[in-house]
């Protein structure tokens, strides 16, 4: 009997013991392999394992930081935060380095008294994001591609009214490096 290494036996015993319906759609794996959601095997958001890297593990990429990272999180209703204690345990303890700001689109309205989503809370905030775009920081968009479209528009109504031609500021913020986009 060929004998598999014991890290392969112990994963097809934990998906052996998977309930029906949680998993992968092909469960050897294949080209549409999707991520685990069943047990605690999932997968963190990109950008809470790097605000933890900064924020709450002690190492030399945490201790040399010094810029700002802001954090801006969108979801139906405050019940549905992810990671809430997490994000304002570390604005209290690095007020200067991290900032957070949400957006419920089922609790607050933006300034035209719709739903308050993403692209409205960054659009407060327009001339500052910009400015700090400008002076090399980054932006990084995670979540659904359905709300690229928003972002998009709102970032190129911003762009107009500062006389800029979003194309091209586009296009500068990737060339720099500065423009990062994961969406599902």
């Amino acid at each position: 009997m060929l004998q598999l290494p014991v890290r392969r036996q112990a994963r097809r015993r934990r998906e052996a013991d998977r309930p029906v319906g949680q998993g992968h759609a092909y469960p050897r794996g294949g080209p549409h392999r999707r991520p685990h959601h069943g047990r605690h095997r999932h997968r963190h958001p990109p950008y809470r394992s790097f605000l933890k890297r900064l924020f709450v593990e002690t190492t030399p990429f945490g201790e040399a930081y010094k810029g700002l990272a802001w954090l801006f999180l969108g979801v139906a209703n405050t019940d549905a935060l992810l990671y809430d204690d997490d994000w304002q345990e570390i604005a209290k303890k690095y007020p200067d380095n991290f900032k957070v700001d949400y957006a419920l689109s089922r609790e607050q309205t933006n300034k035209d008294g719709g739903k308050m989503y993403i692209q409205d809370k960054v659009a407060e905030y327009s001339d500052e994001i910009f400015t700090r775009m400008d002076n090399g920081a980054h932006m990084y968009f995670c979540g659904l591609k359905g709300m690229m479209p928003g972002i998009t528009d709102m970032l190129e109504s911003v762009s107009a009214g500062k006389g800029l031609v979003w194309e091209e500021k586009l296009k500068e913020w990737k060339k720099a490096g500065q423009w990062h986009v994961e969406v599902y």
